[in-house]
């Protein structure tokens, strides 16, 4: 395998065959005398500690539904409360003028405890509104603003 190294101006370049040939390296390896005692050893020790894999899978998949869980009745609890704000909150009348959006006057009637989401929400619930378009001169239920 003789090939000699030139450098030019494009940089290293290779004269000769050796460039062309591949030498496959081995994949395989044969280890004499198969699987030994030792092997058997390490098998039987795995066996018996499969318990605590299967059990840290248990215990990941009953962390994950008790979460679960937990963030759900989070979430109903504050949903709750929140419809408890709104439903007991007094009301006012509220004249649509040019320029005003859903978002806008739910944010300035947004009782305290309420997000201005929910307070859309209900607006457009109490009022019947099937979409947020508002019309100018139009009359809108809306909670009274939290006091300052």
């Amino acid at each position: 395998m003789e090939s000699t190294i030139k450098q030019n101006l494009a940089g290293f370049g290779f004269d000769g065959t050796s460039a062309l040939k591949a030498e496959a390296a081995p994949r395989l390896y044969l280890i004499e005398g198969g699987r030994g005692k030792s092997a058997e050893r390490i098998a039987d020790a795995a066996a018996k500690n499969t318990p605590f894999p299967v059990l840290c899978a248990i215990l990941c998949v009953a962390g994950a539904v008790f979460l679960a869980c937990a963030v759900y009745a989070m979430d109903a609890v504050r949903a709750s409360t929140v419809a408890n704000i709104l439903q007991d909150a007094p009301t006012e009348q509220v004249l649509v003028a040019s320029g005003d959006t859903i978002w806008g006057i739910a944010s300035e009637h947004c009782p305290e405890g309420a997000s201005t989401s929910d307070v859309v929400d209900w607006i457009r619930s109490r009022n019947s509104l099937q979409e947020s378009n508002l019309e100018i001169g139009q009359r809108l239920t809306v909670p009274e603003p939290a006091s300052v």
